[in-house]
């Protein structure tokens, strides 16, 4: 159970009272075993270091909520490949990361590394956005006043660069 979840707070607290919990976090020791028993590299898939990957992913993370939210190794136990990793991100991190920071999605463009030192996005970002700019949408708005916003959305050209740039320099 995750314990970042106020919703369910008094049913929490009632399961505690009743079981014993163990707190658990991320493994890479585990991760990386599994993946080795395919007779893969975990720190070269494709020339992806998987272990790096979801290390960098879950210190942001941390960084930007806390240890109660990082990314669990499970989701990565049964990739193989690039095809693997790219569909791990796009299909269960992203929408994780989407659910974490729903009032703020440049928060994830930041934990996959998709700005640049000027905040612009790089060319190969894994979660792009686009603005919606008021004045070209509309031609009138009588009395309401909007501001500009962004749109956000994954990318449909992830590349393997687009992924090792998340835990490169």
């Amino acid at each position: 159970m995750n314990s970042a979840d106020r919703s369910i707070a008094l049913i929490d607290v009632a399961l505690r009272r009743r079981f014993e919990f163990i707190n658990t976090t991320f493994n890479l020791n585990l991760l990386s075993d599994k993946i080795k028993s395919f007779e893969l590299e975990p720190t070269n898939i494709d020339g992806i270091d998987l272990v790096k990957l979801l290390e960098v992913i879950n210190k942001r993370i941390e960084v930007l909520l806390d240890s109660n939210f990082v990314v669990g190794h499970a989701y990565f136990m049964n990739v193989r490949s690039f095809i693997d990793i790219r569909e791990v991100i796009v299909s269960q991190i992203i929408p994780l990361l989407e659910e974490y920071f729903y009032d703020d999605l440049q928060k994830i463009q930041l934990i996959l590394n998709d700005l640049d030192e000027d905040g612009e996005i790089k060319d190969d970002a894994i979660y792009r956005h686009e603005e919606l700019e008021v004045a070209e949408l509309f031609d009138f708005l009588g009395d309401y006043e909007f501001e500009d916003k962004r749109s956000y959305y994954t990318s449909n050209s992830i590349k393997k660069s687009s992924i090792i740039k998340v835990y490169s320099n």
